[in-house]
């Protein structure tokens, strides 16, 4: 098999990466949200649901929770 034969395109890893080589999102190996949860909570939020309630039924930290408020982390 040449190379040419060999090379067919990224790999799925490859594209699940971001552009520095690090998986992001629900694709990390210790995600605890997904973006249907995340979704949820900033659903939650307008609705005006406390940050450190989200927090408590997630199992992550106020900060994580403003973080995705804020689109700091999960940006869409």
């Amino acid at each position: 098999m040449t190379r040419r034969q060999q090379s067919t395109g990224p790999t799925l890893k490859a594209l699940l990466a971001a552009p520095d080589g690090r998986r992001r999102g629900e694709e990390h190996h210790s995600a605890k949200l997904t973006r249907a949860l995340v979704r949820t909570i900033r659903e939650a939020l307008e609705l005006g649901v406390a940050p450190a309630t989200l927090a408590r039924e997630t199992g992550v930290s106020r900060q994580s929770i403003g973080d995705i408020r804020d689109e700091k982390t999960w940006k869409e």
